[in-house]
């Protein structure tokens, strides 16, 4: 039997959840897309009642609700505060009691920098070994992939994709994403004039478009922001009337060598997480603006 393609597209979180399928039965690929679907939005309703509100006291939390908060200060230290899910109150106080269990002082909680690419990853981790192949986009700024798909990011500046890929550095690219995530931070949203990105609760000025590709949805998103908001930073220091587009030396702009395994542990497993190391940011260089998709199997 040949097998069906079939491609569900959902409204979640404001933006829109892509689920593409292949597979022999088209009729278990329409139910599975559903189940798919579900885990995506419990994910999404968890993270409401946290969700950019203020946080103060003693809170007893889900476990997944323990797994998101967690992530947030894992990703905040190997980051060295870049991504902070707490960056709308820098000076907040946090501290996990014990599981389930939280302690916050002045705190506003917004993850928009890894949901995205943990619900990516979460629909991953359930996927059907009969799916042969999967293509998911999660507002078109995550994504990831169980096969080979071809995908365009093109923006204003040009993207900068991390790695870099052979040929120009500066240029909207073609990949080819086999079995692997993409993520994708710009300092403005499509449409939209006001900055994106915020560092120690100010937002940054500044043009950048960053793509990350990694195999781990979430943590493509992580690496993406970080790039980002050095690009931004460096941008910041450099004189009001520098040419950005000149011919600035970018030898001290690398990608990671490998991105790091952020969490060793789940808070909704037994154990608590842990942090591989911590990450510098080593920055030169800048641009702008986010991401039209294009994409096909």
């Amino acid at each position: 039997m040949s097998p069906d393609t079939l491609t569900r597209t959902f409204f979640l979180m404001g933006t829109l959840l892509e689920i593409t399928l292949v597979g022999p039965d088209r009729d278990a690929l329409e139910r599975y897309t559903l189940v798919l679907y579900g885990e995506a939005r419990k994910v999404v309703e968890e993270t409401v009642p946290l969700y950019n509100r203020e946080l103060a006291g003693t809170l007893q939390v889900t476990p997944l609700q323990d797994t998101l908060l967690l992530q947030s200060l894992l990703h905040r230290e190997a980051t060295r505060g870049l991504v902070d899910a707490f960056y709308r109150t820098p000076g907040c106080r946090v501290e996990r009691l014990s599981p389930q269990r939280w302690a916050f002082s002045g705190c506003v909680w917004d993850p928009s920098a890894f949901l995205k690419g943990f619900v990516v990853d979460r629909i991953f981790a359930r996927l059907n070994p009969g799916v042969r192949a999967a293509f998911v986009s999660f507002g078109g700024s995550s994504i990831r992939t169980k096969g080979a798909w071809p995908v365009r990011v093109v923006g204003d500046p040009p993207v900068r994709w991390i790695p870099f890929p052979p040929g120009e550095m500066f240029s909207d690219t073609v990949v080819t994403l086999t079995d692997q995530a993409m993520g994708v931070s710009a300092s403005r949203r499509r449409g939209e004039d006001a900055p994106h990105l915020v560092f120690q609760g100010q937002p940054l000025g500044g043009h950048v478009a960053v793509a990350v590709v990694d195999t781990s949805a979430e943590r493509a998103d992580v690496e993406a922001t970080r790039w980002a908001i050095c690009m931004l930073l460096q941008q910041a220091r450099l004189p009001q009337q520098q040419d950005l587009e000149g011919g600035e030396d970018q030898s001290d702009l690398r990608p990671l060598a490998k991105a790091p395994a952020f969490v060793k542990g789940n808070a909704e497993d037994p154990g608590p997480g842990g942090v591989a190391k911590s990450l510098g940011c080593q920055e030169k260089r800048a641009h702008r603006k986010e991401q039209p998709l294009e994409m096909g199997p």
